[in-house]
């Protein structure tokens, strides 16, 4: 699968909130980083609790990340940089109101049995 349709299915993990799904994309075998805006998550688990179950899941009924432009970086012994602008559109869980942030998006991708994440940064502009 190309690291292109990998960005997507991260996006649609996003919006379908889809643990396993989710999961699926992030190396095993590699470290992880997911900084978020104002927040670091290092290692697997804590992506995983932190940012999807705790964040993404406790706070939005529903997130769409769209990305704009996606830019695949030179592949390099097995790694790929993806950059990418994107824009959401959420409904906050408490009290149901919008909410939608833009921003550039960084990801690092390894090859291992597929492409994974090993590094994601969120900034917001």
């Amino acid at each position: 699968m190309s690291v292109e349709s990998r960005v997507l299915e991260y996006c649609d993990a996003i919006h379908t909130q889809d643990p396993e799904h989710f999961r699926s994309l992030w190396a095993e075998e590699s470290p992880c980083t997911l900084i978020s805006i104002g927040t670091i998550y290092c290692g697997y688990d804590a992506i995983f609790n932190d940012f999807l179950i705790n964040g993404i899941q406790a706070n939005y009924e529903t997130i769409d990340l769209i990305p704009e432009d996606i830019t695949v970086i030179e592949r390099y012994k097995g790694r790929a940089l993806v950059t990418f602008r994107y824009h959401t559109k959420c409904i906050r869980r408490s009290g149901g109101s919008p909410f939608g942030i833009e921003g550039v998006e960084t990801q690092v991708w390894a090859m291992e049995d597929d492409w994974r994440l090993i590094y994601l940064h969120y900034s917001k502009i």
